[in-house]
């Protein structure tokens, strides 16, 4: 199963890994950050930038 971290911060409740899919409700600027999923085996799958 992919998972979902994000580098350099701290997930916020309002930013949710649901079924392997990632979730940010009612988006602040503290929210923006890079995002990457990881397959099973540790590669890397998506990098995901929000400004």
């Amino acid at each position: 199963m992919a998972v979902w971290s994000r580098s350099n911060a701290v997930w916020s409740n309002r930013v949710t890994n649901r079924h392997g899919n990632l979730i940010i409700s009612e988006f602040a600027a503290s929210d923006a950050g890079t995002y990457i999923v990881l397959d099973s085996e540790e590669k890397l799958l998506i990098t995901l930038t929000v400004k």
